[in-house]
């Protein structure tokens, strides 16, 4: 067996999701529709879901229906919180110190 077929045995039989960037790409389209045509994952597109199924339209992609928006929006949410969550953090660290230095009542005029 060579090692294209081990590859697509393994990922046949476990799944995974993939978040592909550059959703109205004609190649990440492509090798989307192949992937999703021969079950190897679950793919994620990011972009405009009305771009994406026009230029599938145009490339003649049967398959990129099955692509999940859904999912995309959601890991863009938990992005977008972890990212706040993460600069939350960190400027309260930062901020902290300097507080306590001007507003400390020995700190000088």
């Amino acid at each position: 067996m060579e090692l294209i077929e081990k590859m697509t045995v393994k990922a046949k039989a476990n799944p995974q999701r993939i978040v592909l960037p550059e959703g109205t790409e004609p190649r990440t389209l492509t090798a989307a529709d192949r992937i999703i045509a021969e079950k190897l994952a679950e793919i994620v597109l990011i972009g405009d879901p009305a771009d994406i199924m026009a230029m599938a339209k145009g490339l003649k992609l049967e398959n990129i229906k099955d692509a999940t928006d859904d999912m995309a929006q959601a890991l863009l949410v938990a992005a977008k919180e972890e990212f706040e969550s993460y600069w939350s953090r960190v400027l309260c660290n930062v901020m902290r110190p300097l507080n306590a230095i001007r507003f400390s009542p020995d700190a000088e005029e």
